[in-house]
């Protein structure tokens, strides 16, 4: 009996719906008018806000079709501390209008970072969408660039909405209800045995 109850508890973590699933930070709906590549050479990208603590587990950037070029993305402080990177290419996973690379976890604390990726000469990034939403507990603050191939922390500020550009996703945390029910089958599972043992 105690085995079936705690049993019952992990099968409705593991089955819950936001466990181990991802949530992109940024959504970008593509505008023909704020879509573009100039040719030049960039790292481009954003300075963000966050409420709350989050774990950041891949990195991506902009694609509203297959990427031609890979693009180097990466976390900074906003002194300008590299905290991770990664290299998206067209073999990565497309989510929405971004594809994706997996990084190890990276843990943000509540405060502002930069996201920021090179441009490349070729794909197209997204600058001052009309149409543009950040999760929940983000905040834009201001685009940021830095002229050069290679990825470099983007010093300079400029106006609009932002460079999307470089993209990121968090992990989601278990759902109230569910670590609820394994917690309350371990308690119960944990009562029984020693109910047994007197």
């Amino acid at each position: 009996m105690v085995r079936k109850l705690v049993l019952a508890g992990l099968m409705a973590l593991a089955t819950s719906a936001a466990w181990g699933t991802s949530v992109t930070a940024v959504t970008v709906t593509p505008d023909s008018g704020n879509t573009f590549n100039n040719g030049g050479l960039y790292t481009l990208g954003f300075e963000f806000s966050i409420s709350g603590p989050v774990t950041v587990d891949s990195l991506g950037y902009f694609s509203p079709s297959i990427l031609l070029e890979s693009h180097d993305v990466g976390i900074y402080t906003t002194g300008g501390t590299l905290l991770a990177s990664a290299t998206v290419t067209a073999a990565d996973t497309l989510v929405g209008n971004f594809t994706f690379q997996s990084i190890s976890p990276l843990n943000l604390a509540a405060g502002n970072y930069i996201i920021a990726g090179t441009s490349g000469a070729t794909d197209l990034y997204a600058f001052n969408p009309t149409t543009v939403s950040f999760m929940a507990g983000m905040t834009f603050v201001e685009s940021r660039y830095n002229s050069g191939a290679s990825l470099a922390f983007p010093a300079n500020p400029d106006i609009g909405v932002g460079y999307f550009g470089p993209n990121f996703t968090v992990s989601s945390a278990p759902e109230p209800s569910s670590i609820l029910l394994l917690t309350s089958s371990l308690l119960l599972g944990l009562g029984v045995k020693r109910m047994k043992k007197s």
